[in-house]
């Protein structure tokens, strides 16, 4: 899948750390539902850790996903897992669709098996 590999750093209060270029597993199962989209034609493609937005001096944001719809628009997706989700997540994600307003920005989080499972979609 596009080379990337699954690794994870040490945990911090938020669950397992990132490490850029490296899927986590619930961005692993988001990449196989996209995927899916695309290859029924629900979606045009998507990629993973793409793009980068400058939101500050020294302040950055990388979505995990971008996906580009059939009719061209572009949408930036972070997911999460099921555990706490970081306050500084919200806030880079809010930050950037004020800055960046013709892209959408939404956050996906995995549900657990008691939630129902799936994802619990936040636009922003």
């Amino acid at each position: 899948m596009n080379g990337v590999r699954f690794k994870t750093k040490a945990h911090n209060r938020y669950g397992k750390r990132h490490t850029p270029g490296e899927m986590t597993r619930a961005e692993l199962r988001y990449a196989d539902e996209l995927e899916q989209r695309r290859e029924t034609g629900t979606i045009t493609a998507w990629g993973f850790e793409k793009f980068k937005f400058r939101l500050a001096d020294g302040c950055f944001y990388t979505p995990d996903f971008h996906v580009v719809h059939n009719d061209g628009s572009m949408e930036f997706v972070d997911v999460k897992g099921t555990g706490p989700v970081d306050d500084k997540s919200i806030v880079k994600a809010k930050v950037a669709a004020e800055e960046f307003w013709m892209f959408q920005f939404v956050m996906e989080q995995q549900q657990t098996r008691k939630q129902g499972g799936g994802w619990k979609r936040r636009e922003f």
